[in-house]
């Protein structure tokens, strides 16, 4: 074979007299990296390799098995075409290349390979690729040196198996891409990724693990935290170790003697009742618990602007972003791969829940009662587990929740935050009188509550929080389930708390007029404060309870009327309401005498009299009559005033009245 008239001759510097080499080349093994200089043993072109060298890297580490040739003799009987990768490994092989892949690896990677190992490697694997039949042979040494770098994690699935890696103290599903981003950094230009593919098949044929073994929790009372592995219990830090599994870290340390004033003094801002801050600290210690052994959701309620949401969001903080998901409740019901999201997270935090009212809730007992749960996740294999991950909401309106049992309302610790916080400018154009329960908000309070000294503070808060619960058995909260019961549904639906609070359904024969108890609802919502519900919505509350409606003559009138229940305060609505005998409430009834039909003689009249001057939408319509006292079906309403010709839908969502010709 022609030899190319640019080969270099080996230096002779390089190669020196057996006694230079011998005092070059370290013999102490532990000294090896620490001694050895490489551009005094191999200058600066590949083909200077030498075989004692390369011996140093197997006797070390093993990370290199004897070629069946030594490097010196591949590159003796490579073709022209073949050695030119040696040129181009020389750009390829620049230090600031590999020093930003070296940067990137964790301190514990740097201790297992020095970074003259990087570059070595960098150049054999670029040669080797370079060489026939020689690709498998490259694969297999860049995997044996991410191999001994970190811990792979395979689970044994042919359909949509995932490779882990271990990393600062805990295992991360990025795997492939961290193989990937190795490859790409070490060969430069000659990347590709079949190269990498390979790589990641080998690793995945080393380090399989069945799913169910891999994503046990093996002991939740360690956590890792930025500093280290601490014991919740005995409060003892432990170096990290990838023999210790965790697929979670917070974003504190653990530092014994921290303490959190900003976040303690924010919590007496924002919270109700004083002694709700050491509620507030058992929740976030239970957080840090991997198992839901006090089946409890948490829900934080305010009308807005009152700081509920920032104190979310220094949870979310202190526990890292990645530890949380932030799905509503109508999420578990409606979306197949919410459930999916909650794997192996602490928290599970949404700090603006929807009024949608609550129609399955045996999902959200599953998740706080320690059931199994199987999740489907997108793009890959379905799993099942037990969730650990706390469920924490913030809303300005309680959902309605068609579940009344006393199993759900013993799942829920409620936190109330009543202060209204606006900005300086804001807060000093209010008059003096509407100032009360008002505060000024601090623009830069996230930034205040989570630095590194306020997060530590909190974490061992949470700590003293989480012994309080082991010891106790149950959050600190003094509300009742009933309280808790009574809250919600006077927060959710106005007029099922005014059933509570003022009627009630042990007469069978009791007949209650429309009209008393319509007075008697909007008195309770002005005294409350709370939206009062639709005709509709009333209608079908007492219908789920079994209370029907008909027509009475009562003192010689004909009145509309409810069976079956009565109020407790009639004397109190008639004093407050004298003139309740105004109102008219019209309901289709089945029979029809003439007090009905002059009621639906005045509906139609009204409905004529709003659309006398132009085309209106259906709900303005609706909204008006409602406002006029008129309690109906609506849909039955408007199919008869259509089937009479007195109203008809120019267009969809539109009613017109039909004008009569002269």
């Amino acid at each position: 074979m022609t030899e190319p008239k640019n080969k270099k001759k080996p230096k002779a510097a390089l190669a020196g007299s057996q006694e230079a080499k011998s005092a070059t080349i370290p013999t102490n093994e532990d000294n090896f990296f620490e001694n050895i200089n490489l551009s005094a043993i191999i200058g600066n072109d590949a083909d200077g390799i030498i075989d004692e060298y390369k011996q140093g890297l197997l006797d070390k580490f093993g990370l290199f098995k004897k070629l069946t040739h030594s490097i010196r003799t591949f590159w003796d009987k490579a073709s022209f075409d073949e050695r030119t990768f040696q040129k181009l490994s020389s750009v390829f092989f620049a230090d600031e290349r590999v020093s930003g892949l070296w940067n990137r690896l964790s301190d514990a990677q740097k201790r297992v390979c020095g970074f003259e190992i990087f570059k070595d490697l960098s150049e054999v694997v670029i040669q080797l690729l370079g060489m026939k039949y020689m690709r498998d042979v490259a694969t297999e040494k860049v995997v044996q040196v991410l191999e001994s770098l970190t811990k792979f994690y395979s689970t044994r699935d042919d359909e949509a198996g995932e490779l882990w890696y271990y990393s600062d103290g805990i295992v991360r599903p990025e795997g492939e891409s961290f193989v990937k981003e190795f490859c790409r950094q070490l060969l430069g230009e000659v990347y590709t990724n079949r190269f990498a593919t390979a790589c990641c098949r080998k690793i995945e044929a080393d380090s399989f693990v069945e799913p169910a073994d891999f994503f046990l929790d093996e002991n939740p009372d360690e956590l890792a935290v930025k500093n280290g592995i601490l014991n919740l219990k005995t409060r003892k830090l432990s170096p990290f170790t990838p023999e210790k599994k965790f697929f979670s870290k917070i974003n504190a340390e653990y530092i014994p003697e921290a303490k959190c004033p900003n976040i303690d003094k924010h919590l007496s801002a924002v919270l109700k009742f004083p002694e709700d801050k050491k509620v507030f600290y058992e929740i976030v210690g239970s957080c840090l618990y991997r198992d839901y052994f006090l089946e409890k959701g948490f829900m934080f309620v305010g009308a807005g602007r009152n700081g509920k949401s920032k104190t979310l969001e220094v949870i979310k903080h202190f526990l890292s972003p990645e530890n949380c998901s932030s799905l509503s409740l109508t999420d578990f019901e409606n979306d197949q791969f919410s459930l999916g999201e909650l794997h192996r997270k602490l928290a599970n935090i949404c700090s603006d829940l929807s009024p949608i009212a609550l129609k399955n809730t045996g999902i959200f007992k599953s998740l706080t009662g320690r059931d199994q749960v199987s999740a489907n996740r997108k793009f890959l294999n379905r799993v099942s587990f037990v969730n650990h991950a706390k469920l924490l909401f913030a809303c300005n309106q309680l959902p309605y929740s068609y579940d009344t049992s006393l199993a759900f309302w013993s799942r829920w610790c409620i936190l109330e935050f009543p202060f209204t916080f606006l900005p300086k400018e804001e807060y000093a154009s209010l008059p003096e009188a509407d100032r009360q329960n008002v505060k000024i908000a601090d623009k830069e309070i996230i930034s205040k509550l989570t630095t590194s000294e306020e997060l530590s503070g909190l974490l061992n808060a949470a700590l003293d929080g989480l012994d309080r619960l082991f010891t106790q058995g149950d959050i600190s909260q003094t509300k009742s389930t009933e309280e808790i019961k009574k809250f919600w549904i006077r927060q959710s639906d106005s007029f099922q708390a005014f059933l509570l609070d003022c009627c009630s359904f042990d007469d069978y024969d009791a007949v209650l007029p429309k009209k008393k108890l319509a007075a008697a609802y909007d008195d309770y919502c002005k005294r409350y404060k709370v939206k009062a519900g639709s005709a509709k919505h009333i209608k079908n509350v007492l219908n789920s309870r079994g209370i029907s409606d008909d027509r009475e003559t009562i003192n010689g009138k004909v009145e509309r009327v409810w069976y079956g229940i009565k109020l407790d305060r009639v004397d109190r609505v008639d004093t407050l309401f004298p003139s309740i005998g105004e109102f008219e409430f019209p309901l289709e009834s089945e029979k029809g005498d003439k007090a009905d039909k002059a009621v639906k003689r005045s509906l139609k009249s009204d409905v004529l009299a709003f659309l006398s001057d132009s085309e209106k939408p259906i709900p303005d319509l609706i909204m008006h009559l409602e406002s006029l006292g008129y309690c109906f079906d609506e849909q039955d309403i408007l199919r008869k005033l259509k089937g009479a010709g007195d109203v008809f839908e120019p267009k969809r969502g539109i009613l017109k009245a039909v004008v009569p010709d002269a």
